[in-house]
């Protein structure tokens, strides 16, 4: 874990301290359901996906079931767009449907 701190540039490290910290309210939460994951590698793919989106946070994707589960804030500089998400994740080849909301 320390060895991936490290490669992550000092300003990249801030923002990502920062986003997880101004999250207070955290939101609706979303669950996807995603068949197409095989693998550890694609719930990884597919967990580093949803985290890149603002707002997203406790983010958690399961293989057993084909789930990915995650909390879309509201706060208005964080606010998360689910409609970006979903293209992001069938952009890598991943296309969900939309448990709840």
């Amino acid at each position: 874990m320390l060895y991936a701190l490290e490669k992550l540039k000092p300003l990249a490290f801030l923002s990502l301290v920062a986003v997880g910290h101004a999250s207070t309210d955290k939101g609706t939460q979303v669950v996807l359901q995603i068949d197409r994951m095989m693998c550890a590698s694609c719930t990884s793919r597919v967990k580093k996906t949803i985290e890149s989106h603002t707002g997203t946070s406790d983010v958690s994707v399961r293989l057993e079931d084909h789930r990915a589960s995650f909390s879309c804030a509201k706060i208005k500089d964080a606010k998360c767009d689910l409609d970006k998400i979903v293209k992001s994740l069938r952009k890598i080849g991943f296309p969900p449907k939309v448990v709840s909301k």
